[in-house]
């Protein structure tokens, strides 16, 4: 048996009811340990259905709400499912890249763990833990060493969860990890305690839980670290970045499509019908895309037509237009689109004139904002989890004073494009605010750091070419000159006039 932090759940819970704790008192754990095993267990039961909600809305899986007004039932199938909700998160996701660790006064970025980072693969891990954070409001990052093996895992806050240290806000006094689930629930589950993790194990469902206990080299840190979005103190958790009037916006918006479905068939083959036309008659003017109504009551009982009658006439079922829906359509994506902070335009709705680049960047000025308050909330988590590694890559339990100084190095979220952000950097080179040909100065630019060193060294090369070439011209130009070209031949000769 050995102590490891996996990828997670290993079964398609896609289908299937929310996940739900139900952990019995173990005998091999104390009686405080099973009491936050229950409070734990409690937690993620009380969430869970929410947590599931949020899933299949980001996920486009949520079922078609019928008001059972004007949309029959047999046209439910044809609904369709708006994504919405992973676009309003992908975009904030996006503008909340760690692009390294920074010491301060330091011009370069901190690279003393880069290799270790590589190797557990934490900026993926990151990014991973990130979206979660706003799918479901908070996710979580643990740090074990195993086997002399450093590992970083992501959990969701489906397999994960905690109770808070009341002496350090925002810290855990104790976390919970379920490694495994199987169809009747976990089968592996991790507790984390300061100095010590308790792997717990249950190969079947008749089977007891068995203990293994194992130290985390950290005696005073809880290593697994809660990453929350936008935390309030009536919610510490923090909160889905999927909120209720987005999930009840994008029914709507469902509905409004499929009334435009359905009106765009009709609309698309008129139906005819005809007066006093005879079944027979109205055979020739079926068609497989419409139908045709034929209204026959005015014959006698012979089937001749009556005297008087109004003579036969075919006409078009007047159809209401899709403009209607379509408005109301465009109307729903709006109200979403104010609720998310996210421009109309992502929402597919498209404007009569294009927006101005001042206009797109009002727009998303909001969601900047949000994606900066985003970052500096997930900071000192993040530090935390560097500073575990740093401890485990190194095995001590005492921090150097660069270390524990460490803040995060976060893309600015209002450089969307690489044109713009190139732009402001060259304004500053002109106007001398930035050192040009420096790894710092190509960084801020967007290059990557492997590309920024290149570009650094390849503007240094060039400057001492550069500077050799005016050397050598300074030195032909006195040789040449009557005034210095005694002294020039007599420094090179060893001798002094």
């Amino acid at each position: 048996m050995s102590l490891g932090i996996g990828p997670g759940p290993m079964v398609d819970v896609s289908h299937v009811p929310a996940r739900v704790l139900n952990l019995p008192t173990i005998r091999d754990l104390s009686e405080a340990e099973n009491a936050d095993i229950v409070e734990m267990s409690e937690q993620v039961r009380r969430v869970a259905d929410r947590n599931r909600e949020r899933f299949v809305f980001y996920n486009a899986e949520q079922s078609f709400v019928n008001m059972g007004v004007a949309i029959p039932p047999e046209f439910e199938q044809y609904a369709s499912v708006l994504g919405w909700n992973a676009t309003a998160v992908d975009a904030l996701a996006r503008r909340v890249q760690l692009d390294g660790f920074v010491r301060p006064g330091a011009i370069d970025r901190f690279d003393g763990l880069d290799a270790a980072l590589r190797r557990v693969g934490f900026y993926q891990q990151h990014k991973m833990c990130v979206q979660s954070m706003l799918i479901y409001g908070v996710a979580f990052m643990a740090t074990l060493k195993n086997a002399g093996t450093l590992q970083v895992q992501a959990y969701s806050a489906r397999d994960a969860t905690g109770l808070w240290d009341p002496l350090r806000p925002g810290r855990l006094r104790v976390g919970l990890a379920v490694q495994e689930w199987g169809h009747y629930g976990p089968k592996s589950i991790l507790v984390f305690y300061p100095g010590q993790v308790i792997l717990l194990e249950r190969p079947a469902p008749a089977s007891d839980w068995s203990v293994s206990r194992y130290s985390t080299g950290l005696p005073d840190r809880v290593s697994i670290r809660p990453f929350r979005f936008r935390p309030q103190l009536d919610k510490p958790w923090g909160q889905s970045r999927i909120t209720r009037p987005m999930m009840s916006l994008t029914r709507s918006g469902a509905r409004s499509f499929l009334r435009g479905e359905m009106n765009g068939e009709v609309y698309g083959y008129p139906q005819l019908y005809g007066t006093n036309t005879p079944p027979e008659a109205a055979e020739q003017f079926r068609s497989g895309m419409a139908r045709f109504f034929a209204l026959d009551y005015e014959r006698d009982e012979e089937g001749a037509p009556v005297e008087g009658a109004p003579e036969s006439k075919i006409g078009q079922v007047q159809i209401g237009s899709q403009q209607p829906h379509m408005d109301q359509l465009r109307m729903t994506a709006t109200m979403y689109a104010a609720e998310s902070q996210l421009s109309p335009d992502k929402m597919g709705v498209v404007q009569d004139n294009p927006s101005s680049a001042d206009a797109i960047d009002r727009a998303d000025g909001e969601l900047n904002d949000l994606a900066d308050e985003t970052g500096r909330d997930i900071d000192d988590p993040t530090v935390d989890v560097l500073h575990d590694m740093w401890l485990l890559e190194n095995n001590t339990i005492a921090l150097p004073a660069e270390v524990e100084a460490l803040s995060c190095d976060l893309h600015d979220p209002a450089m969307t494009t690489r044109y713009s952000q190139r732009m402001a950097l060259a304004s500053l080179v002109t106007a001398g605010a930035v050192v040009p040909g420096e790894v710092v100065t190509y960084e801020a630019a967007g290059y990557s750091r492997t590309t920024a060193m290149r570009l650094s060294e390849a503007f240094k090369d060039a400057e001492r070419r550069k500077n050799q070439q005016a050397i050598a011209e300074q030195a032909i130009s006195a040789r040449s000159n009557p005034l210095t070209a005694s002294l020039v031949a007599a420094r090179e000769a060893g001798t002094q006039l």
